[in-house]
């Protein structure tokens, strides 16, 4: 019984939709420490190319990213990026006090 369970939690979680804070902080954390491409994010984060452009825009216009341009371009997490993943991590610590 527990691992049938297990098996429908794990449908579940292949099935749930992110939201886009959900999305957004997945990008800032995978582009925090290396400069990434687009189609590097498409494959990390699942999502389709219109998608990741239009959260790329989003977040690049806020200059929580920064687009850099050489051969193609990367995408790197800005001061102002870090900072949100910071404030956003001490509100969820805060608030479930874990």
């Amino acid at each position: 019984m527990p691992e049938e369970h297990e098996k429908n939690n794990k449908r579940k979680q292949k099935t749930q939709r992110r939201n886009k804070y959900e999305i957004w902080i997945e990008i800032l954390e995978a582009c925090l420490w290396v400069s990434r491409t687009q189609s590097w994010l498409m494959r990390k984060i699942n999502l389709k190319t219109s998608k990741i452009k239009q959260e790329l825009d989003f977040l690049t216009s806020r200059k929580l990213l920064i687009q850099e341009i050489d051969n193609f371009s990367t995408y790197k997490t800005s001061e102002k990026g870090s900072e949100a993943l910071k404030q956003f991590y001490d509100l969820i610590l805060n608030y479930f006090k874990i």
